[in-house]
């Protein structure tokens, strides 16, 4: 199980805080950004998403 059952250090706890930080001026935190799939509704992105699905 290794470190799961581990309190996160001082560092990486600092860093998950900035996670849900909403910096001013943005109406999403980089947590709620890297949650959302990339989204390219472009030609190419629809092109794209038939290529992956075939």
């Amino acid at each position: 199980m290794g470190d799961a059952g581990r309190r996160p250090t001082p560092e990486q706890a600092d860093r998950l805080q900035q996670l849900v930080v909403v910096p001013a001026g943005k109406r999403l935190s980089e947590l709620d950004r890297l949650r959302r799939s990339p989204r390219d509704i472009s030609a190419r992105g629809v092109g794209k998403a038939l290529e992956r699905y075939e």
